[in-house]
């Protein structure tokens, strides 16, 4: 059945879980990397593909969409803030690095002195990287506002930043198998159960003939072992 094959590929791989993720920063020469930035993300959305197409209408008939090109769109990341803001900080002087800010100035500087690279892995239960991927040419775009309010006394503040790039490649690791015992994989039926195994009783009596005498050698509990047919008075 495909539920039962569906249940114990689900027990020997596990699932993929949101909140096993790990971020490392690697931003360009002129940012020293901070260790803390990666510790303090709370989430971020792992960025897709977009294959580029334009239709084809030279044709009689339905059109086809033929591939034209490949695009990548921004993505968002969300860090817990500590006293201080550094976090803040950190991405603004990250885009510190793009432009000359002053009343005068505001000139973009080279693209190669405020790129980086990103990197967001997916973990299994264990911490093993199964899943890494690596963006290339990224660096912050958006340092969205932050919200302040005389309510929120237990919630603490977040900054949520939004990166550009150019685009991204990964690594797969095949995840290892749970190993799984063969009554284990034949218990995984929908409404059945494991049976444990039979236990001897603990009360019977190994009796060992001195002749070498036929018999399985094992006298139930409360009889002679001299004459087994006799109970002991």
């Amino acid at each position: 059945m495909a539920l039962n094959e569906f249940l114990q590929r689900i027990a020997s791989k596990d699932v993929a879980r949101p909140n096993r993720f790990k971020v490392s920063f690697h931003p360009p020469a002129g940012l020293a990397a901070d260790r803390n930035i990666d510790l303090v993300t709370e989430s971020i959305t792992m960025p897709g593909q977009n294959i580029r197409s334009v239709p084809d209408d030279l044709r009689f008939g339905p059109a086809r969409e033929q591939a034209q090109g490949v695009t990548y769109g921004p993505f968002t990341a969300t860090f817990i803030c500590t006293t201080g803001l550094p976090e803040k900080v950190f991405f603004e002087s990250w885009q510190d690095l793009v432009f000359n800010k002053g009343a005068n100035e505001w000139q973009v500087k080279f693209y190669n002195d405020y790129y980086g690279s990103i990197t967001i892995s997916q973990l299994d239960k264990l911490d093993n990287p199964l899943y890494v991927m690596t963006v290339h040419e990224a660096y912050p775009k958006t340092i969205n506002e932050q919200q302040y309010s005389l309510g929120s006394n237990d919630a603490h503040q977040t900054i949520t930043v939004e990166f550009t790039y150019r685009w991204w490649e990964k690594k797969v690791e095949e995840p290892k198998e749970t190993k799984v015992s063969e009554q284990t994989k034949r218990s995984i039926t929908v409404g059945s159960t494991i049976t444990p195994p039979k236990r001897h009783s603990t009360n019977a009596h190994v009796h060992r003939s001195g002749d070498g005498g036929g018999g399985d050698g094992i006298t139930q509990p409360g009889t002679n072992p001299e004459h087994p047919g006799k109970a002991i008075n």
